[in-house]
């Protein structure tokens, strides 16, 4: 295979691998948006069970300073997890200020909007990829449509060149039918025309060759456009 030939082969591989990179983006945003509701919900569950303790806790009889000091606990991590119930921390006893239902409207408005920004998130995520996608079916495309045109100029050079080896082998052919001994100007043209038969030989291997490597890389290219063409469609439905 030569240079060109090769040169070819790769550039469409390379752009192939690159919308590889795409193939499978609609899945790990599905799977990324999942992941951060998943957490939001977790967290809530946990905090109801924190929240459940503490109210236990309150309205127990035995006050004592191991009950206080696990009260406080609850709220140092009920904080941590969300920041806005460090508003209703009593300062002298660490304890929340908020009754169940106040603390548990809290809990759930922070978990409405943890989902509602995951799905911010969830819809750029799919803009900006299926864009990406786009983008790159509009290179591969034109490197399909290039590899075509460049494909049909090659079959019409070997077209020439066919013709003319037609006519090189007709007058080689009828020059060994010839009586006698040749004359050195008809020695000289037949070494001219071997000569120019066999660098027209080579000249059309290598457009043999150029034209298996542009069809190799359309093939790759238009297969990896089906399938990412079918991923973009996914992220644009995605969108909605």
């Amino acid at each position: 295979i030569s240079a060109e030939a090769q040169a070819i082969q790769e550039s469409g591989e390379a752009i192939a691998a690159e919308m590889d990179e795409l193939k499978g983006k609609a899945a790990e945003i599905s799977t990324e948006y999942e992941k951060s509701a998943a957490q939001a919900d977790n967290l809530a569950e946990s905090a109801r069970g924190l929240v459940t303790e503490y109210f236990q806790l309150k309205n127990s009889t035995d006050q004592t300073k191991e009950t206080q000091s696990r009260m406080a606990e609850i709220v140092r991590e009920l904080s941590g997890d969300y920041s806005v119930l460090s508003g209703y921390v009593q300062e002298d006893t660490g304890l929340l200020n908020l009754n169940r239902k106040e603390v548990d409207a809290i809990i759930q408005s922070q978990t409405a909007y943890a989902k509602a920004m995951a799905a911010i998130q969830y819809n750029t995520d799919a803009v900006e990829s299926y864009a990406d996608a786009q983008a790159q079916l509009d290179v591969a495309q034109k490197m399909v449509v290039k590899n075509s045109a460049a494909l049909a100029a090659n079959n019409e050079k070997i077209a020439v060149i066919d013709r003319r080896r037609t006519e090189i082998s007709e007058v080689l052919t009828a020059a060994t039918r010839g009586t006698g001994k040749a004359t050195q100007e008809e020695t000289e043209a037949t070494v001219g025309l071997n000569r120019e038969l066999k660098y027209l030989n080579k000249e059309r291997q290598d457009l043999v060759d150029q034209n298996n490597a542009y069809t190799d890389s359309n093939n790759t290219l238009e297969e990896s456009i089906k399938t990412l063409s079918a991923e973009a469609q996914e992220l644009y439905e995605k969108e909605k």
